[in-house]
């Protein structure tokens, strides 16, 4: 399920086109790895807009969250990766 939070008020959203459709607005990323019991979810995204409002989805594969982040629109964004061995 994909969500965005703005002032407070929480929003769902059908999926990652949403993102898409909303990309010059994205000011940063956050991936975290993220494991739940009693889901198939691997990757939490944290997208954070330039006007303040936050999307956040998971990802079942933490590996396929960060390939999808290598599209054109979003090279040079700065993005804050959280593997396995590393403390964000």
């Amino acid at each position: 399920m994909a969500i965005v939070v703005n002032n407070n008020k929480v929003s769902r959203v059908k999926n990652l086109g949403w993102l898409l459709s909303n990309w010059r607005e994205v000011a940063s990323f956050h991936l975290f790895p993220f494991s739940a019991p009693h889901t198939v979810n691997d990757g939490f995204l944290i997208a954070t807009m330039r006007d303040g409002r936050v999307y956040a989805t998971t990802f079942a594969s933490f590996q396929i969250a960060r390939q999808w982040l290598h599209r054109p629109v979003f090279r040079g964004l700065p993005l804050v990766d959280c593997d396995r061995e590393t403390v964000c």
